[in-house]
């Protein structure tokens, strides 16, 4: 039921019904809360807190990051704390670097100790990108190098994430000089 419900405040959210979304996410949240180790108590989080990272709600979604990280650092496999690190850090890579590098190592760390497989190459990939924008300001050649091997791995994988790191990509090229560049992307 749990799980249900989660998938149901994805879908209306989704769909523009933030009430409904969040009235569907506060069930599953309930229904799913005794279960510490639920990998479905895992994803509602993680969706609950990319829906408020959406809606501009940061500090919100920050917390309920948090509470991701301590719920996946108990499943097996760790991808799904790998998962939840570099989600936070995907929120704290433009307002705080270092934290967004620190659970960068961390991920990388767990990740190491991953067979190889699609699961472990899409949060690697996912894992670049929160690294290139935390580096674009400072350092936008390795941005781009970064961004290069997310562009090709999401090309034909997730069109939202392609041109998320599309968009950046184009913003690190901007910040080299190179507006042909960044026009391409």
């Amino acid at each position: 039921m749990g799980a249900a419900q989660y998938l149901r405040g994805d879908a209306l959210s989704a769909l523009g019904d933030r009430a409904g979304a969040y009235d569907a996410f506060t069930q599953a949240l309930a229904i799913l809360r005794p279960f510490r180790n639920s990998l479905w108590l895992h994803a509602n989080l993680l969706i609950l807190a990319r829906t408020l990272v959406a809606e501009g709600l940061s500090h919100a979604a920050l917390k309920v990051m948090n509470e991701d990280i301590e719920v996946a650092a108990r499943l097996t496999p760790s991808i799904y704390h790998a998962e939840a690190l570099v989600a936070r850090g995907g929120l704290l890579a433009k307002q705080d670097p270092g934290a967004a590098e620190a659970d960068a190592t961390r991920a990388t760390a767990l990740l190491e100790r991953m067979p190889e497989g699609v699961a472990r190459q899409w949060v690697t990939e996912q894992l670049r990108y929160v690294r290139a924008v935390t580096v674009s300001r400072r350092r936008p050649a390795e941005a781009v190098a970064l961004l290069d091997t997310v562009v090709t791995w999401f090309d034909t994988r997730n069109a939202y994430r392609h041109v998320a790191a599309l968009v950046e990509r184009a913003r690190a090229w901007m910040e080299l000089g190179n507006a042909s560049s960044a026009a391409a992307d």
